[in-house]
C-alpha cells in the first residue's frame, strides 16, 4: 500500500466529512490484476464482494457498458 489508512482518512476528511460507517476502499493491492502473469482484470458478470466483520458485506455485479 502506497499510504498508510491514517494518511488517506487524514487527506479524505480535508475535502468531505467522514461519518461513523462510511466505507473507505482503497483499491487493488499489488500482486493482482494486472501484476499477474497473464494478466487478470475484471470482467462483465463478475461479482466484487466487500466484508466487514460483524456489520454486513456489500454485493455489486460487473457490467460492461458502451460509451456513447
Amino acid at each position: 500500500m502506497a499510504s498508510s489508512f491514517a494518511r488517506i482518512i487524514a487527506e479524505l476528511s480535508h475535502g468531505m466529512t467522514l461519518r461513523p460507517g462510511d466505507a473507505v476502499l482503497t483499491g487493488t493491492p499489488s500482486g493482482i490484476g494486472n501484476a499477474r502473469e497473464p494478466r487478470i482484470f475484471l470482467g462483465d458478470g463478475d461479482l466484487v464482494v466487500t466484508r466487514v466483520g460483524g456489520l454486513g458485506e456489500l454485493r455489486n455485479r460487473v457490467r460492461r457498458t458502451r460509451l456513447a
